[in-house]
């Protein structure tokens, strides 16, 4: 299977999805990430490339500016497309289509208009999401869970974040597991299935 995550910041893909992208590594999946913003800041790129060494997926680092995707929409979605027919995936995650962040509400409404002929799942930031359907789980293991505490962990510049420490990882993991009936998952908003 071919896997596209957006991110539309450095460090949204390994706490959207992280748990996920281990496990799709681990099947045999091909994973690729692309960053639309790094904020400006060349420690979040540095950050951003360890994160995906350790979570065994591939990544492009673009340099959109933070806050302001909406002035650059047809730029995003010329990137999109390129990539999907780059990439070909089977399967999309992006941020989830109740995520207030401006940024990330314009990558989820172009990357639902660049990704109409394949699965699109929509990856939960509780921080970010007035509301969020649990409509999908991904049951994933103790390793995938600690391959996402270590790929989160890369982001240095962001571990006075509440969110970032691998106990919040680990509880989100386990409250999700909980509703899936395993030790742990990762939940997502099914925006659109393919099979």
């Amino acid at each position: 299977m071919n896997v596209l995550v957006l991110a539309p910041h450095t460090d949204d893909e390994a706490l959207g999805c992280g748990a996920t992208i281990a496990k799709h590594v681990q099947m045999g999946d091909t994973v690729h990430t692309i960053a639309f913003s790094t904020c400006g800041r060349d420690d979040l790129s540095q950050e951003a490339t360890a994160a995906s060494l350790v979570l065994g997926s591939s990544i492009d680092i673009l340099t959109f500016p933070v806050r302001r995707f909406d002035e650059h929409r047809q730029a995003i979605l010329d990137r999109l497309i390129s990539a999907r027919e780059l990439h070909r995936p089977d399967r999309v995650y992006l941020p989830c289509s109740t995520d207030v962040h401006q940024d990330h509400e314009v990558i989820h409404q172009e990357g639902m208009r660049a990704f109409k002929h394949c699965t699109v799942l929509g990856y939960e930031l509780p921080w970010n999401c007035r509301t969020f359907t649990a409509s999908a789980f991904v049951r994933v293991a103790q390793d995938d869970v600690n391959t996402k505490a270590d790929a989160v962990a890369c982001y240095k510049s962001q571990a006075h974040r509440a969110y970032i420490t691998p106990e919040a990882i680990s509880a989100q993991a386990s409250f999700r597991g909980l509703q899936a009936g395993s030790q742990f998952a990762e939940t997502f908003e099914v925006l659109r299935w393919i099979s």
